[in-house]
């Protein structure tokens, strides 16, 4: 209860008094664990000094001590778990690591700690979405600008729905995210499962700025017939 609520004299007395650090609760969280939520940083610094047994200790899904940190955004808190060795890849229950988790919620300042640390860039989750697409989904653009700098990056990774990064932020109506995505080269023709387009994409969200976008970047009206059949409605076909 100390470590929830930020008790921080309580926290020293207990471990003056050799309370045990490495117990956990009923959502198997452990100290370190109740202190990282709420991004009590003196704590947690007093908990991993103490000797802290395992650092990656996981709850009920699966979630270690940095993965609640980062998507509460407590950067501090982050930092200190990445000194004392927390394992930057760790994969929680949804598949997720702390870098995937970080791109849902946009804390610029956290990825480039995780990025910093060796995350992963192409690691997908349960549906098989990888950090880029989270955050071209998101919209989150100064996040998508850093992971596009990153070697390796699949800048047309494929999701459970045969999605691109691209087709996510046409739908999306993130026009920035577009631009980027296709200034590095993203197929601008992609056709997924549904046999979309990103410009398909674009015209069912009536995003007509993004259409403008595409089309100066070679999008195809053509791709598939039921390609043909959105763009008309779009009034795209007749100024071809």
């Amino acid at each position: 209860m100390a470590c929830i609520q930020g008790h921080t004299e309580i926290v020293k007395l207990l471990l003056e008094h050799r309370a045990d650090v490495n117990v956990s609760d009923e959502n198997e969280l452990t100290p370190l664990g109740n202190a990282s939520i709420p991004g009590h940083t003196e704590i947690v610094k007093l908990l991993l000094n103490r000797g802290v047994a395992n650092v990656d200790h996981t709850d009920k899904i699966n979630c270690t001590p940095l993965g609640m940190a980062c998507v509460k955004g407590h950067t501090e808190v982050v930092e200190l778990l990445l000194e004392h060795g927390a394992n930057v890849n760790h994969i929680n229950e949804q598949k997720l690591t702390p870098l995937g988790m970080t791109c849902i919620e946009g804390h610029k300042k956290i990825v480039e700690l995780l990025l910093k640390h060796g995350a992963i860039v192409n690691v997908s989750d349960e549906d098989n979405d990888a950090p880029l697409g989270i955050a071209c989904a998101k919209g989150h653009t100064e996040i998508v600008k850093l992971l596009l700098k990153q070697d390796g990056v699949d800048i047309n990774f494929i999701n459970r729905k045969g999605d691109t990064p691209l087709g996510m932020a046409c739908i999306g109506g993130h026009k920035k995210v577009v631009e980027l995505l296709l200034n590095y080269q993203a197929d601008v023709n992609h056709i997924n499962e549904q046999k979309h387009t990103p410009l398909v994409m674009a015209c069912i969200g009536g995003h007509a700025e993004i259409i403008e976008v595409l089309q100066k970047h070679g999008a195809d009206i053509n791709a598939t017939d039921e390609q043909k059949e959105y763009t008309t409605c779009c009034g795209l076909y007749w100024r071809t």
